[in-house]
């Protein structure tokens, strides 16, 4: 795993930690690190070869589904989340089963016929590396991406709120420059197909569409 996406678990473990209560005995704030820490620790020497994003996300999902209190988990807890979601990650492109049915070349095109058609798609199919491989292959556009993001930041508006929205929003934007230095870490500059000024400027639109989603709730 590159260092670019040991940071992106880590800032997405923090975020995810930050929404429950830690251990009441851990009583200072080195004590908390420590734990947050180990708890990375263990995550990490769970992580796949390839689709860490799309193995982080799923993490995360499965620590929310199985939690059982508002406190953080124990490390058996998310060592076995990162092996569970470890074994649902496609295999890339390139293993030897190219095309085949639950490789990551064809859940890469079921997904992005989801996103095309606006229905069945997920965060991880608009941020992160494989919304870059499906903007630089053409399956496709930059313009449904930005779509969908703003039909997406709407439903989050109404199911936690507009802060809590903001916050996820930016969250997933830190996720999708993450992917974006790592894939020109390894092809180069520029390679990611899309432009670090354009990013930014979609930040803007979606956040704009975040104000723009609530006026109208405010309005009706």
């Amino acid at each position: 795993m590159q260092a670019a996406e040991k940071r992106m678990v880590a800032d997405r473990l923090n975020a995810w930690l930050e929404r429950y209560q830690p251990p009441r005995y851990l009583t200072t704030d080195e004590a908390l690190q420590e734990e947050a820490d180990t708890l990375l620790r263990v995550l990490l020497r769970t992580a796949p070869p390839h689709g860490v994003d799309l193995w982080i996300g799923r993490v995360l999902d499965l620590l929310d589904e199985r939690a059982r209190t508002r406190a953080w988990p124990m490390a058996s807890e998310v060592k076995r989340a990162g092996l569970d979601a470890r074994s649902q990650v496609p295999v890339p492109e390139g293993s030897g089963c190219d095309g085949d049915v639950g490789s990551w070349g064809w859940s890469l095109k079921v997904r992005a016929r989801r996103v095309n058609e606006g229905a069945g798609f997920g965060e991880g199919d608009l941020w992160g590396r494989d919304a870059l491989e499906m903007l630089r292959t053409g399956a496709v556009s930059q313009d449904v991406i930005a779509q969908r993001r703003r039909e997406l930041v709407a439903r989050w508006i109404e199911v936690y709120g507009e802060e809590a929205a903001r916050r996820r929003l930016e969250e997933f934007e830190r996720l999708h420059d993450g992917a974006v230095r790592v894939m020109e870490a390894r092809e180069g500059p520029g390679r990611a197909g899309l432009d670090r000024g354009a990013l930014q400027e979609a930040v803007a639109r979606v956040l704009d569409a975040v104000a723009a989603a609530r006026g109208t709730e405010g309005g009706v």
